[in-house]
């Protein structure tokens, strides 16, 4: 039953920290393809918010850096074939607060950030792997997710708008 119920948890949690997203470098800013779409600077405050927020249980701030509608889509390789799921803003959030409440011990590492300015939905992505470690009731558990963010502004701020995990578990 508790293994049964740590890999159910882990499942759920995938998308934990995959927004987790702070580069190692500071980039010099990148101009922005039209005034509308936000620049590379501007997305790097954001995923260091977004950090500073996960690492402090912060889930009001968290919650205000996301869209409305944002999805978060998750691909799970551990399956043949991967399992696709798609977790609302709500779900996500629930998620994190779980991971919080059960999770101990956290340790994240990220590849360094890559960046592209989506000129046609006015967009910007920032693409990187996570590695995350944690125990969860009791057990050392871990996944590595290839995130790819989509930020946009919504009513003149930057947010997350859409995040999608391709992850594996162990």
């Amino acid at each position: 039953m508790k293994s049964w119920l740590i890999t159910l948890l882990v499942c759920l949690l995938v998308h934990t920290g995959s927004a987790l997203a702070t580069s190692s470098s500071q980039p010099s800013p990148q101009p922005s393809s039209s005034p509308a779409t936000p620049d590379r600077q501007s997305g790097e405050q954001l995923l260091q918010r977004y950090f500073t927020a996960l690492q402090k249980h912060d889930l009001r701030a968290l919650d205000s850096m996301i869209t409305g509608n944002a999805p978060f889509k998750v691909e799970w390789q551990d399956s043949t074939p991967p399992k696709h799921f798609t977790m609302t803003r709500h779900d996500y959030l629930q998620q994190v607060r779980a991971t919080w409440h059960f999770g101990k011990q956290e340790q994240l590492d990220m590849s360094k950030v890559e960046w592209q300015a989506v000129p046609a939905s006015k967009s910007l992505l920032a693409r990187f792997r996570l590695r995350e470690n944690r125990i969860i009731l009791g057990t050392a558990t871990g996944q590595e997710s290839d995130i790819e963010l989509q930020l946009l502004r919504e009513s003149g701020v930057l947010k997350i708008s859409r995040i999608h995990a391709r992850t594996r578990t162990w």
